[in-house]
């Protein structure tokens, strides 16, 4: 009996459990601190999984005013059309054009978040206008950008035909439709202006025909030769693509990758990589990622002059400083894991050394994830009725 009391004090664990044992001991060390290091990232993925998500009812039957679908601006392209909704009203409503968002690869005029911009907005007596345009697939950089500033000016030159104020323009756009409507609003009327409007050769502006002016003609004393890139059209500079108030929401404004950011926020590439996976749907072909693939050259082989040129910062700093500049808004969830936030705080602080304060604002929301529900909150978009009404119901 003692001998074997003595065996069994002296039994020793099997050498394969004390393998398993040890591994899974060194895997939740690992974890626990990935968990502390990453902690930032871990609950930005947390909330980006459980951002409440709204009930979006796809039959759009609207009793309060005009649809009109898939009105084309342009005749480039089959993609080039918009969706504009203007309500009943005894005054000409205020006119608000919508950028949707999806990495210039996916997404349309009737995305889910167009949706719930367009439904709140038109409630609020704005005529809607969203706007679709050439994805990277059919057309690289600058083909989108020049959709967008084709629609402003299609818009405005249409508003007695469709019954809304087109003498002050707002313009929205999410992520990627957020750097094209940050573009569309920063670039003056020389700037990205080759494509012309549907209704552009027979405009006439106060009895003169646009469609018969050359490059050396002239309106009301107004000189079409000057201010003009090569191609940009001559009736293009007498319909103006100028907005009054930018509305950017988590916009991609720089088109530059985000490494340094994601490196400061402590995001691991991995998280960033599978969080954005649906980018990986399109075949870039002989380009490495999704920007290059977008403007059709290889990033790292563009200058510094050349990338200049392709973020907002170069034409803040050109076409700024005239007090005639847009008011900006600038809202951004501080758990997006698709555009760093630190993309947006840039760009408030280049525009808070252009504009005065009543013009900027930047809505750093908490909590919020990319493209998050909760940003098209009533409460969200109460606020920035509020600032689009104070400066184009003039």
């Amino acid at each position: 009996m003692s001998e074997g009391f003595e065996n069994k004090n002296d039994w020793e664990m099997p050498q394969n459990i004390k393998i398993i044992l040890c591994v899974l001991g060194v895997f939740l060390s690992v974890v626990i601190i990935c968990l502390i290091v990453f902690r930032d990232a871990v609950y930005a993925v947390y909330r980006n999984l459980t951002a409440p998500v709204y009930m979006l009812n796809n039959n759009d039957e609207w009793s309060g005013g005009e649809s009109y679908i898939r009105v084309p601006y342009a005749l480039e392209s089959d993609a080039e059309y918009l969706d504009l909704y203007v309500p009943y009203s005894e005054e000409k409503p205020p006119l608000f054009v919508l950028v949707h968002g999806g990495g210039f690869i996916t997404n349309d005029s009737q995305s889910r978040q167009a949706k719930l911009m367009y439904r709140y907005f038109r409630d609020c007596g704005f005529a809607c206008a969203s706007v679709n345009y050439r994805l990277a697939q059919e057309a690289g950089f600058p083909a989108a950008l020049l959709d967008v500033k084709a629609a402003v000016r299609f818009l405005r030159a249409h508003e007695d035909e469709y019954g809304y104020d087109a003498s002050h323009i707002a313009i929205w756009g999410e992520s990627a439709g957020g750097y094209l409507a940050t573009m569309a609003a920063i670039t003056n009327d020389d700037e990205f202006m080759e494509l012309s409007y549907i209704g552009q050769e027979s405009r006439v502006v106060d009895g003169f025909d646009m469609g018969t002016a050359g490059n050396n003609g002239s309106a009301d004393g107004f000189d079409m030769s000057k201010g003009l890139d090569d191609g940009a059209s001559d009736a293009g500079t007498f319909v103006s693509a100028k907005v009054d108030v930018l509305i950017d929401y988590y916009g991609h404004t720089e088109m530059v990758e985000q490494h340094d950011d994601w490196k400061t926020l402590k995001y691991p590439q991995i998280v960033i990589d599978i969080g954005n996976s649906w980018e990986n749907s399109v075949d870039y072909g002989e380009y490495e990622d999704l920007h290059s693939y977008f403007l059709r050259q290889h990033i790292k082989d563009l200058s510094d002059d050349e990338i200049e040129k392709l973020n907002p910062y170069y034409y803040i700093d050109e076409n700024f400083g005239d007090g005639d500049d847009p008011a900006v808004w600038i809202t951004h969830g501080d758990c997006d894991i698709t555009v760093p936030y630190l993309m947006s705080e840039r760009f408030y602080d280049a525009l808070s050394m252009k504009l005065p304060e009543d013009k900027l604002v930047f809505n750093l929301v908490p909590d919020m994830g990319h493209a998050s529900d909760p940003l098209y909150s009533d409460e969200e978009l109460a606020r920035i009725c509020d600032f689009i009404y104070s400066y184009v119901a003039k």
